[in-house]
């Protein structure tokens, strides 16, 4: 099971298991660039401009966007904040528009899952924060 959750070989095996989030990339096979930051493939992701990489809840950083100050990441909409005990899910919404076109019209919703520790202080509902994957291997497809 671990090695299927964490080397998913088809895009079914990776969102069978577990979740996933489909960002947009660029790959050139060996990596991808996801929201300004190289990201690892798996071996047998696609190549070309505009592919899907799969990226797990956990292999993605939140920050708030005021304390924010790199170049890599997206601005989002924070939607909803699962507390899970040691660990809280956010599901946020990336706030510019230039997805839709790559998400079939539909904002693209990001999913992000760290350890409660993490989490910014005084995090809420409709706060703006900045999601960036971590240079963790993906696939991409």
């Amino acid at each position: 099971p671990q090695d299927l959750y964490q080397r998913p070989a088809t895009e079914y095996v990776a969102t069978f298991i577990g979740l996933t989030n489909r960002l947009p990339g660029a790959s050139n096979g060996d990596e991808a660039v996801v929201f300004g930051q190289r990201v690892p493939l798996l071996e047998g992701s696609a190549k070309g401009d505009s592919v899907a990489v799969l990226v797990r809840p956990e292999n993605l950083t939140l920050t708030a966007a005021a304390q924010h100050d790199s170049h890599v990441g997206e601005r989002a909409r924070v939607e909803v904040i699962h507390f899970l005990g040691s660990l809280v899910r956010v599901d946020t919404v990336i706030v510019s528009g230039e997805y839709q076109r790559w998400n079939k019209g539909e904002q693209l919703k990001v999913t992000v899952q760290l350890p409660a520790s993490e989490l910014p202080a005084g995090l809420a509902v409709g706060d703006e924060v900045v999601v960036a994957p971590r240079a963790v291997a993906a696939l991409a497809c």
